[in-house]
């Protein structure tokens, strides 16, 4: 697995649409699964960042692409969201002991946004 990088910044918050189908604490490694989209958006073109914010710090685990048209087919919009689906993996001994919150960072290359 891929280390868990440390950001010192975090761009500016965004209306970003989502769901966790879990987050698990399992013995030695922390699974996240899911989908995100930034609002009234393709998901196209989008890469995600799962993060994991302590008291002290952020970091950002790498996400392997899940494909989900179910997401698409919920929503029943315009928006082709197939491509909205994550899972990312790492290491308890990876990070430092606490306890943390799950976030998420979308990167937009196609309309240069990221939140």
């Amino acid at each position: 697995y891929t280390p868990p990088e440390k950001l010192v910044k975090l761009p500016p918050e965004g209306k970003i649409v989502h769901a966790f189908d879990f987050v698990r604490s399992d013995g030695g490694f922390v699974s996240v699964s899911g989908w995100a989209a930034l609002d009234q958006q393709d998901a196209d073109g989008c890469s995600i960042t799962c993060l994991l914010k302590s008291k002290d710090n952020t970091y950002a685990l790498e996400t392997e692409k899940v494909e989900r048209p179910d997401v698409t087919a919920a929503f029943k919009n315009k928006f082709k969201l197939d491509n909205a689906g994550f899972k990312a993996r790492v290491s308890k001994n990876m990070l430092p002991k606490g306890r943390y919150q799950v976030g998420i960072l979308i990167k937009d290359a196609k309309h240069g946004k990221e939140m």
